[in-house]
């Protein structure tokens, strides 16, 4: 089941077997994904390269974490207009209010509801 509206996933994770893990699975549904290890990184990626359709983002990352990339993101009108799934370990109700518009998934969840959540996100 292809998610052909969908260009790229920009996955932003500080572990490389998460964004590996999320690369190799979107990949399954047709999705063509890059990845960052930061939030630095990713803001280097964004400036260089068309928009994603959707960002997956960690939240707790060395370097610029998830927090700090949202912060910067907010200040840049070119980026606020792209979707983010905060995918994190975190519990929600402990980060929900500093999110801003961005979408919550929790990291250890089921990859099928993971999946449903970027077709949604992404549509």
């Amino acid at each position: 089941m292809p998610l052909s509206a969908c260009k790229i996933i920009l996955v932003v994770d500080d572990d490389v077997d998460v964004r590996v893990s999320l690369s190799t699975l979107l990949g399954l549904f047709g999705l063509a994904v890059d990845t960052a290890c930061d939030g630095r990184s990713a803001l280097d990626y964004l400036r260089d390269r068309p928009p994603p359709c959707l960002i997956i983002l960690d939240l707790r990352m060395a370097g610029m974490d998830g927090l700090q990339f949202l912060a910067a993101r907010s200040e840049r009108p070119a980026l606020r207009g792209i979707p983010v799934l905060v995918c994190s370990g975190e519990p929600e109700g402990d980060v929900r209010d500093v999110l801003g518009d961005a979408e919550f998934f929790p990291k250890a969840s089921d990859p099928r509801k993971l999946i449903r959540e970027v077709m949604r996100l992404s549509a």
